[in-house]
């Protein structure tokens, strides 16, 4: 899904009032078209949404699964995001009849307001849905508003948008903030000094240490949903989180500590040592 949503942006953006252009950005546009068709065709396409092992034998992972039935989810979306870029981007109507297939499936047009807590599977916790598909939605859903030529739908996933940042307005997150006002044209509801704010605070130097908060006696702990787990009460400042350098807006800000690891279910010692 991620691989998808940067070429569909790439691709947003070579086309955007561009309609004759030169040999250098039609090559780069031919050449996102020939990514989204194999990767799309591979992943979706080719067995029916199924992914197939190169042995012949389902994989375990699956696009589809785990999706909620008669409803909208995060999941969900992730799934007819792809395939309404697919059909933009290639023009092959397998695509167009999948994502109607699955938008009436998901009840996008009978959908109504969603509350933010109901857009993702299993228990909810306090910071429901979790950013790590808050982060894949927020973006995703702004390149699908942009194209998509239903008025019904387009509704829907400003709707979206508002709804899944709602449970993240005052978080700070600066790519948040900035998908939910270009999605919606509401400049006036997103944070935009919290996401400016995050921005100045952003290293510059990204070589990362342990970082203990949870040992820290002016941070209040408190639990996430019912024998959750300890996560910081209040929002610390950028600076201060546990962010990491590849999941920065995945990660959630009221965790405490870095690094959080696996596990560790064997250990081997030297025996000269």
């Amino acid at each position: 899904h991620h691989m998808m949503r940067g070429l569909a942006i790439y691709y947003y953006f070579l086309t955007k009032d561009n309609p004759n252009p030169t040999p250098r950005f039609r090559a780069q546009i031919d050449g996102v078209k020939a990514l989204v068709s194999d990767i799309m065709n591979w992943g979706y396409k080719q067995n029916n949404m199924v992914l197939m092992r190169e042995d012949g034998t389902p994989s375990l992972q699956q696009i589809m699964s785990g999706i909620p039935e008669g409803r909208p989810s995060t999941k969900g979306l992730m799934a007819t995001d792809s395939l309404r870029w697919a059909y933009w981007i290639t023009g092959d109507r397998w695509y167009k009849q999948k994502y109607d297939e699955y938008v009436q499936r998901y009840n996008y047009r009978g959908a109504g307001n969603i509350p933010p807590d109901q857009w993702q599977g299993g228990a909810p916790g306090m910071h429901a849905p979790d950013f790590d598909d808050t982060e894949h939605i927020l973006a995703s859903l702004w390149v699908t508003e942009q194209i998509e030529d239903d008025a019904q739908l387009k509704d829907f996933y400003k709707m979206a948008i508002g709804s899944i940042f709602a449970s993240k307005r005052t978080d700070k997150r600066s790519p948040f903030n900035y998908f939910y006002a270009a999605g919606t044209g509401n400049t006036k509801d997103a944070d935009l000094p919290g996401a400016l704010e995050t921005m100045r605070l952003f290293p510059s130097d990204w070589t990362l240490y342990p970082l203990m908060n949870s040992i820290r006696t002016d941070i209040t702990t408190t639990r996430d949903g019912e024998g959750g787990r300890g996560v910081a009460e209040q929002l610390l400042p950028f600076n201060e989180q546990p962010y990491n350098n590849a999941f920065t807006w995945k990660n959630d800000p009221y965790d405490r500590d870095r690094f959080v690891s696996r596990s560790i279910t064997a250990m081997a010692v030297s025996g000269e040592d």
